[in-house]
């Protein structure tokens, strides 16, 4: 029988294989001689019996370990059982059916995999987040500095990339009544209301929700800003146009509406045409239209 330096005799194995069945469980009372594990090797099944009488301490190896002969399997207490109060009252534990399951092994990423499903996680997350963007309706934002108090913001009556009509009567040498554009972005200031960022053409100009209105609301072509009574007088480009500087004289000789202004077709002074846009055309400071 083997020791151990604490005094715990030792259960080994008396032939190397496949440790199968443990038939005590670990607290159990065995008798010495007793079979207490069982060993296949080859197509023979040995037999571990208990080193002496006393109580089953330890497991050092679990059944479908292949196991090498004096290797250390487990521990037994040295205990007088026939000495043992009531020992004949109590019975003996059940034999051992059923294979002791294993701990969990946690498997762990090395540091390349770990970075490269958080860089494509990472990745999905904001493509996520860029079709939620598209797919908002007009951003809304609140620009009035408050003293910690929520704002309530009304809901935008447009919508982003919505065609809307500019429908002011007063106009101005940019904006016309009748201006078509479309909506970029919308926001909400509680001095002045909400107001829409609006491309008209090339330009984006920002305008109060209160000047602009539906298309289907103003559907028809809004008056060209240069009337035609006063075509045959002399016009002036406010900026460059093609090869020709800003100032150079023109004369209109055509116009069509594009759903968003006028295109005109204008003659120089030495008969070049140009296709310029209505806002790019200025009566010249000496001449005043008449009303």
């Amino acid at each position: 029988m083997m020791v151990s330096a604490r005094g715990q005799p030792m259960i080994t194995a008396p032939v190397s294989g496949k440790l199968v069945i443990w038939r005590y469980d670990v607290g159990a009372m065995v008798r010495q001689g007793e079979a207490i594990a069982e060993i296949v090797v080859g197509d023979q099944v040995m037999v571990v019996h208990a080193p002496v009488s006393g109580r089953f301490t330890e497991m050092m190896a679990l059944p479908g370990d292949e196991i090498e002969a004096g290797k250390v399997i487990g521990w037994v207490d040295a205990v007088d059982v026939e000495s043992l109060p009531l020992a004949s009252l109590i019975d003996e534990p059940s034999r051992k059916t059923r294979k002791p399951q294993r701990k969990a092994r946690t498997r762990r990423l090395n540091a390349p995999w770990l970075w490269l499903i958080v860089g494509v996680m990472t990745l999905f997350g904001a493509l996520a987040v860029g079709v939620v963007l598209m797919l908002a309706p007009a951003e809304v934002r609140v620009e009035s500095e408050t003293s910690g108090q929520p704002v309530p913001v009304p809901t935008p009556r447009f919508d982003r990339l919505e065609r809307v009509i500019y429908s002011n009567v007063e106009m101005t040498e940019s904006m016309q009544w009748g201006m078509q554009g479309i909506v970029q972005s919308a926001g909400y200031d509680p001095d002045s209301g909400t107001w829409y960022d609006v491309r008209f053409g090339d330009e984006l100009v920002r305008v109060a929700e209160r000047d602009l209105d539906s298309v289907g609301v103003l559907a028809p072509t809004p008056t060209l800003f240069f009337d035609a009574s006063h075509w045959p007088n002399t016009l002036i480009l406010k900026e460059a146009v093609a090869d020709f500087p800003a100032g150079t004289r023109v004369q209109i000789s055509s116009a069509s509406f594009n759903g968003v202004e006028w295109d005109l077709q204008v003659l120089t002074e030495n008969n070049r045409s140009l296709n310029v846009r209505e806002s790019q055309l200025a009566y010249p400071e000496a001449f005043t239209p008449t009303p």
